[in-house]
């Protein structure tokens, strides 16, 4: 499936987000924490998206019950799906705001990157999303 490449490069992206985050908290004696909170928290819905599908189809799961290899794997792709659903839009209205709360990209050009990258993962956890409905 031609979404494994993508989706494996966007987890590594992630994970370097989440420790460059760390790392700017560590080093940082600026007052801007709330923004790489809000960061963080924008980016947990797609890594959250993209471990649950990895998890599910990988191991040969299905988004139909009859298709799927083990129901087990099915049945958490249908519990974890509507968790994820559900979440969809207020992480995205999160993540829309964080990306036009600061724009200036010279004051910091890796915040500014890492709250694109966010930005633009969301299309393609809505489209997996979308495509990978869970029918029985």
């Amino acid at each position: 499936m031609l979404l494994y490449p993508i989706i494996f490069t966007l987890l590594t992206l992630l994970a370097l987000h989440y420790f460059y985050a760390y790392r700017y908290f560590r080093d940082s004696s600026d007052k801007s924490e709330a923004l790489v909170k809000l960061s963080l928290v924008s980016s947990s819905f797609p890594m959250a998206t993209f471990v649950c599908f990895s998890y599910v189809f990988l191991q040969g799961g299905s988004s139909v019950a009859q298709f799927s290899s083990r129901k087990v794997l099915w049945a958490f792709w249908y519990q974890s799906w509507n968790t994820l659903i559900l979440m969809a839009v207020p992480f995205s209205i999160v993540a829309i705001i964080m990306f036009f709360k600061n724009l200036n990209m010279k004051s910091n050009p890796n915040s500014f990157l890492a709250r694109l990258y966010i930005l633009l993962a969301y299309p393609l956890c809505y489209f997996i999303l979308l495509t990978t409905i869970p029918d029985a």
